[in-house]
């Protein structure tokens, strides 16, 4: 990856990693009180929305510091088997995210809270859920998995 790339992608990340944080922090709780000023009767909402959007946002954070690990990784030459390691553990991550999602959809739905916003996080959802099968079927991902495979054991001393 050459160095200019590189540097777009770390400050791209480390951007989105910031304003993540100024949503998480200051955004959400906010908007969460102004919902329940405007709407007395989503009250018994406000804590479990706040759990659950820190919870959706932190997903998104993590993915993002692994992100950076794999940027790191490339511009150093040195994606193998532990790059692959990485690339499932976000995968891990999505899917974490998208059962964050089916939960909060389904408590919400049985609660009798069914808005258009509700739409949103599904297709969040959704997408995050292509991310990943798109992540595991991924020429790329299976390349560096078999190649990770045939060094690691070209490495080992033959008796």
């Amino acid at each position: 990856m050459q160095r200019r790339t590189a540097l777009a992608l770390t400050g791209l990340v480390l951007i989105l990693l910031l304003t993540s944080v100024v949503v998480e922090v200051y955004v959400l709780p906010r908007e969460i009180q102004e919902a329940v000023a405007n709407f007395p009767e989503v009250r018994s909402l406000a804590i479990p929305g706040l759990v659950w959007g820190i919870s959706a946002i932190s997903c998104w954070q993590i993915i993002a510091l692994m992100t950076l690990r794999l940027i790191f990784l490339t511009r150093a030459r040195d994606f193998r088997e532990s790059a692959y390691k990485w690339v499932l553990a976000i995968v891990g991550v999505l899917l974490f995210y998208v059962a964050l999602v089916v939960v909060a959809t389904v408590v919400l739905l049985s609660m009798g809270y069914s808005t258009p916003a509700l739409l949103v996080p599904v297709c969040f959802g959704t997408l995050a859920f292509i991310a990943a099968i798109a992540l595991i079927v991924s020429p790329a991902t299976n390349h560096a998995r078999i190649v990770g495979r045939s060094s690691s054991s070209s490495s080992s001393p033959k008796v």
